[in-house]
């Protein structure tokens, strides 16, 4: 599984630069979402920024071509997707496109590696690396896991067809989406409720779609 940072949406930095900063801060939600669907594409098969935008289209995803673009550029920041080295056609069919393809798990950690080298050597902190091991072992249990707030390492876990559960390693605490009807999810703390919290409505859900 894949963890995918929650970086926001860039802006033109103006005089007047504080109303971009603003409205890229506000469509950063739906940014992350978009970004989410488009690996999921990528993964399946390479393709152009314009392919991923006709199967959203498809899928009824509303969107527009050119908030596909800039979700492919920060998924190739984040050393999730690459240049495949092919080319398609633009959506003007006067010049090529890249056909991106979805980085392999060597790939990934090589890129880590490199960030946290990267940060040795000029004293930054990386985006939260402390709890990997127990996001690895989500991971490793077939769940995606996706990075919201770096500040506070706050991550959210999918559950296909059920809802989420956010987790913040760092305290070990965990909290499960609310459920139908307004129904408060559960919650607790440490890493071995949350797993089994993950199985339990993982196995629920299986025996419904049985």
């Amino acid at each position: 599984m894949t963890v995918i940072e929650n970086t926001h949406p860039r802006w033109r930095r103006s005089s007047i630069g504080e109303t971009a900063k603003e409205a890229a801060q506000s469509v950063a939600p739906r940014a992350q979402t978009l970004r989410e669907m488009t690996l999921d594409l990528i993964e399946q098969a390479p393709a152009t920024g314009e392919a991923v935008y006709a199967k959203l289209s498809e899928q009824g995803v509303a969107c527009v071509l050119y908030s596909i673009k800039p979700r492919l550029s920060e998924l190739s920041r984040q050393g999730l997707v690459t240049d495949s080295g092919m080319r398609g056609m633009s959506d003007s069919g006067k010049c090529r496109s890249i056909v991106w393809r979805a980085t392999t798990a060597a790939e990934r950690a090589a890129f880590r590696e490199a960030q946290a080298a990267q940060a040795a050597e000029t004293g930054k902190k990386l985006a939260p690396t402390e709890p990997r091991d127990t996001i690895s072992m989500i991971e490793a249990a077939g769940y995606r896991v996706t990075l919201l707030d770096e500040r506070s390492s706050h991550y959210r876990i999918k559950v296909q067809g059920h809802g989420w559960f956010d987790y913040w390693p760092s305290t070990g605490s965990w909290r499960e989406s609310p459920r139908p009807g307004g129904v408060r999810g559960s919650g607790g703390s440490g890493l071995p409720g949350l797993l089994s919290a993950l199985q339990s409505v993982t196995a629920a859900k299986a025996g419904v779609n049985a």
